[in-house]
C-alpha cells in the first residue's frame, strides 16, 4: 500500500513540475522576452551582414577590381604618349597605338601629332589629365573622356577610343559603326546626317541651326556668303576624324566631328559643343568668301581674322551667352605678366604652344565687341576687310571711325577692364 502511493505521488509530481515549467515560460517576466529576441535579431543581422559582404567581395573581384585594372592601364598608357610626344618622337607615338588602328587614322594621328607639337615649339607644359567617363563599345573597345585642365588653358575634354590588347589597353581608330544606325532627317529647313549616339545632341541643335543662319545672313546680308546659292544645308556629323579634320564645307555641306570625339569645353553639353563648331564653321566660311585669298595664319592679320570669326560665331549662336567668353584665362594671364593688349600687339606673331598664344585671339575678339557694341557700324563686311587690310592702326580709324588710335585703344582697354577682366 505504501509502495504504491510513494508511486502515484511521484507521477504526480512530475507532471505538476511539467505544468508548473509550462506556466513559468507562459509568464515569464517582460525584460528577459526583449533579451531572447534581440539575440535572434542579431544572428539574424550577422547572418545578412555576412551575405553582403560576400556579395560585395564577388562584386569587386569581378567588376570594380578590372574596372579600376583598366583605368590605370588607359592612364599609363597616356602618360606614355604625353612622354613620347614631348620629345617629338613621333615614330614611337604611332608605334604606341592599336597594331590593328586602321592606317588611315594612324596617317591622321601622326599628322595631327605633328601639328600640336610644332606649335607648341620649346614648350614641354602639359595640361594634367583626368580620366573622367569609360564607355563599353563593344567586347574589347572603350570610349574614354578624358579632361585635361592646367592655369593658363580653359578646362576641355575629348573622347578617345581604346583597345584591349592582352594585358594593355591601346589607343585605336574610332569605328562609326560603333555609334550606332545612320539617321537622315531632312524634313526640316537644314538636313541632318547623323548616328544614334549623337541623336540627343543633333535634336536640340536642329531647331537652332535656321536660326543661326538668319542671323548670319542679318548680319551679312550683301550677298550669299555661304555659298548655298539658295539650297537648303546639309550638316554632316561624323564618328570619325579621318572624316572630318576640323569643321567644313563641301558641296553645301557641313562636314563636323562627333561632341563625343570632338575636342570641347569642360562646361558644354554635346549638343552645345556641336552648336559652337556650326557656328564657327558657319562664320568661317563668310570671312573666306569676304577675303578669299585672306587666313588664320599670318601674323599681319591673323589675329584680327579669327577674332572676328569668333566674334561673329558667338553672336549667332543662341546656345551660348552673350559676347564674352566663359574662359577668358589666357587673356587674364597675359595682361598679369605683359599688362594690356596693344593694337600693334594683334598684328605681330607669337610663338608657343595655343594655350599661351590663344590670348591674343580673344583680344581681337573682344577689340571686334567693343566696336561692335560702341559705334554705329552700318557695313559689318566693310569694317571687317578694312581692319584686315588696313596696314596701319591710326588710318583705319581716323577713316571708319573719325577717332585717333590712341582714342579707340584707351576705349578699347576701359572696355576690356570693366567687361572682360573683371573676377567672376
Amino acid at each position: 500500500m505504501g509502495v504504491g502511493r510513494a508511486h502515484l505521488h511521484w507521477q504526480f509530481d512530475e507532471e505538476a513540475w511539467a505544468r508548473v515549467q509550462a506556466e513559468m515560460a507562459r509568464r515569464e517576466p517582460d525584460a528577459e522576452k526583449p533579451r531572447r529576441h534581440l539575440l535572434a535579431y542579431g544572428w539574424r543581422l550577422s547572418l545578412w551582414i555576412g551575405l553582403v559582404a560576400a556579395l560585395a567581395y564577388v562584386a569587386h573581384a569581378s567588376w570594380v577590381a578590372p574596372r579600376q585594372e583598366m583605368r590605370r592601364a588607359i592612364a599609363e598608357q597616356l602618360r606614355q604618349e604625353e612622354t613620347l610626344w614631348l620629345a617629338a618622337d613621333l615614330d614611337g607615338l604611332v608605334s604606341a597605338v592599336d597594331p590593328q588602328a586602321r592606317p588611315e587614322w594612324v596617317r591622321w594621328y601622326r599628322t595631327h601629332s605633328l601639328w600640336r607639337r610644332n606649335g607648341a615649339r620649346a614648350d614641354t607644359r602639359l595640361p594634367a589629365f583626368q580620366i573622367r567617363t569609360i564607355q563599353w563599345l563593344d567586347g574589347s573597345r572603350v570610349l574614354v573622356t578624358v579632361r585635361y585642365t592646367s592655369q593658363e588653358a580653359p578646362t576641355y575634354q575629348e573622347g578617345i577610343v581604346f583597345r584591349s590588347v592582352g594585358s594593355r589597353w591601346l589607343r585605336t581608330s574610332p569605328d562609326p559603326a560603333l555609334w550606332g544606325v545612320l539617321y537622315l532627317d531632312a524634313e526640316g529647313p537644314v538636313a541632318f546626317e547623323y548616328r544614334e549616339r549623337d541623336t540627343d545632341a543633333v535634336e536640340a541643335l536642329a531647331p537652332v541651326v535656321d536660326t543661326m543662319l538668319q542671323r548670319l545672313r542679318g548680319r551679312l546680308p550683301a550677298t550669299d556668303l555661304l555659298g548655298l546659292e539658295g539650297q537648303r544645308l546639309h550638316v554632316v556629323v561624323h564618328a570619325d576624324p579621318v572624316q572630318v579634320r576640323r569643321s567644313f564645307f563641301g558641296e553645301r555641306r557641313l562636314h563636323l566631328l562627333s561632341p563625343h570625339l570632338d575636342r570641347r569645353l569642360a562646361q558644354d553639353t554635346p549638343a552645345q559643343a556641336l552648336s559652337r563648331s556650326v557656328a564657327t564653321a558657319l562664320a568661317q566660311q563668310a570671312a573666306s568668301r569676304i577675303l578669299p585669298h585672306y587666313g588664320y595664319f599670318d601674323p599681319r592679320w591673323g589675329a584680327l581674322y579669327r577674332g572676328f570669326v569668333g566674334w561673329l560665331a558667338r553672336d549667332i549662336n543662341p546656345l551660348v551667352a552673350g559676347s564674352v567668353p566663359e574662359d577668358r584665362r589666357p587673356l587674364e594671364r597675359y595682361v598679369e605678366r605683359e599688362g594690356l593688349p596693344t593694337l600693334f600687339s594683334l598684328r605681330r606673331r607669337h610663338q608657343g604652344y595655343p594655350w599661351e598664344t590663344s590670348w591674343v585671339d580673344l583680344a581681337a575678339q573682344s577689340l571686334f565687341a567693343y566696336t561692335l557694341e560702341t559705334y554705329p557700324v552700318e557695313d559689318l563686311q566693310l569694317l571687317f576687310r578694312s581692319a584686315i587690310l588696313s596696314a596701319r592702326w591710326e588710318r583705319w580709324t581716323q577713316t571708319t571711325l573719325g577717332i585717333s588710335a590712341a582714342e579707340y585703344q584707351a576705349g578699347w582697354h576701359a572696355y576690356l577692364q570693366e567687361r572682360w577682366l573683371q573676377k567672376k
